[in-house]
């Protein structure tokens, strides 16, 4: 083959010359027997370079805290206005707002489960459209982990149903379950998921989707879920990292020759 078009790929279906490095890059995706997909090593791994490299982490809180801002609620009717900030004050919105940004920005992955509660709603029910004296709201949101999130097996992820895999930490407490809350969830999941963890497997929990709200940073709708905007420069920061070790065993060598 010319050298001019050596970058084609060859008889063999392979990518030689000038591409081959893109060619055998690594994928983010692992894609499970059953038919899950997750990217759980490529958020793994930048989850690790943000507690251990110090460049990343500052760049990425730096990010964090330009983007997040109070909000501001204005309505016609100025108890529904206060109604808003106090349910804002509540949940603890702008500690909320932080985690948020922090999540989209380290892992580009961002998954909310809020917890509803019955409230009250006769006093506010002429400004708002409750049907009865008494609705859910939710009280609370937290971000769950998406190391352990995975997308479970469908045909089209426009609009996929994502699961939850248990860690070792959870395991253990449901093993052997001492609390109320503990008992009722355990008691609450799929027989074939207790049975995994009384033998100590890690089952993987559907999430209920009326509760879960998934919001990725870059996916497509053909993609399970979205990959970590900083994931392509961990591989710069591994080769600094590594160059830091052979200057370390360089030091100890002159050291160890000046002394002898």
């Amino acid at each position: 083959m010319a050298s001019g078009t050596d970058w084609f790929t060859t008889k063999e279906g392979k990518i030689n010359g000038e591409l081959e490095n893109i060619s055998k890059g690594v994928s983010p995706y692992d894609y499970g027997s059953d038919g899950d997909v997750s990217v759980r090593d490529a958020i793994e791994l930048c989850q690790k370079a943000y507690w251990n490299v110090a460049i990343f982490r500052s760049t990425i809180d730096i990010q964090t805290e330009f983007s997040n801002a109070k909000l501001h609620f204005r309505s016609p009717n100025k108890r529904v206005a206060k109604f808003y900030e106090a349910w804002y004050k509540k949940i603890n919105g702008w500690a909320f707002a932080e985690k948020f940004f922090l999540e989209w920005f380290r892992s580009g992955n961002v998954f909310i489960y809020k917890f509803n509660a019955e409230l009250d709603l006769s006093e506010y029910k002429k400004y708002t459209r409750a049907a009865t004296d008494k609705n859910k709201i939710p009280l609370r949101y937290i971000i769950l982990n998406p190391v352990d999130i995975q997308c479970m097996g469908a045909s089209s992820f426009l609009n996929a149903k994502y699961g939850k895999v248990l860690n070792k930490y959870e395991v253990d407490r449901l093993k052997t379950a001492t609390t109320k809350e503990e008992k009722e969830f355990l008691k609450s999941l799929p027989e074939n998921a207790r049975k995994d963890i009384k033998r100590g497997a890690k089952p993987l929990i559907e999430l209920t989707q009326e509760d879960l709200i998934a919001v990725f940073c870059a996916k497509q709708d053909y993609d399970a879920l979205a990959v970590p905007m900083y994931y392509p420069v961990l591989a710069d920061i591994d080769l600094k990292l590594e160059f830091k070790k052979a200057e370390k065993v360089l030091a100890r060598t002159v050291d160890q020759a000046v002394l002898l």
